[in-house]
């Protein structure tokens, strides 16, 4: 079993829905309380009210008596637990078990499994061929623009970029554009020939 140390303390980790849950009696020993079930037991019934589900919960475990219902808490009920208490080591504890919490956190985030690849769409080759022609002519008809805006920006006398120039804004658009669709038609289109491309 996973434990976990406060101090001189070892506490057992009771894993509940992939979170850190510990017991009252190991909760109450390491708060340092002579009757540690006891107390934390007085403590809970005193403040249910504030504690949520997800907080505590009555969970069969086998005892040295044999199985019995025992009182866990989570990481968060556990430093809800040591703000009433009144011991020594109450401020210490609180501390402890959020630095224990955040690193918990920190886990699972890492564990949270990545987004599954969508699947390759696959186009019957008369819509591939169209989408191709498409895009061909849409970088050619970009191009031309993009030669057309650099000449005007070059008969308009602007050595260098002008804020909202139209003529400026308009080249950078264009330039934008190509920039963005030549990667894109090499890696959408790369079973389709280029010499039957050059043709549309």
């Amino acid at each position: 079993m996973t434990t976990l140390t406060f101090q001189n303390t070892t506490l057992s980790v009771i894993n509940k829905n992939n979170h850190t849950f510990l017991t009252a009696t190991d909760l109450g020993t390491a708060l340092e309380y002579a009757q540690p079930d006891k107390s934390i037991k007085l403590i809970y019934d005193r403040n249910a009210d504030e504690f949520t589900a997800e907080m505590t919960a009555l969970i069969e475990l086998q005892t040295a008596g044999g199985k019995q219902q025992v009182r866990v808490f989570s990481l968060r009920g556990a430093h809800l637990i040591a703000m009433f208490a009144r011991t020594k080591v109450a401020k210490d504890f609180r501390k402890w078990v959020l630095d224990i919490l955040d690193r918990e956190i920190s886990e699972n985030e890492q564990q949270i499994a990545p987004l599954e690849p969508k699947p390759d769409v696959v186009l019957p080759h008369e819509k591939a061929e169209q989408i191709a022609k498409y895009l061909v002519r849409a970088r050619a008809f970009a191009k031309d623009v993009e030669v057309f805006h650099r000449k005007l920006y070059e008969d308009l006398g602007i050595s260098g970029y002008v804020k909202n120039d139209i003529a400026g804004k308009a080249y950078d658009i264009t330039h934008e554009f190509n920039v963005w669709l030549d990667p894109f038609i090499e890696q959408a289109l790369p079973q389709l020939n280029q010499q039957r491309l050059a043709r549309f």
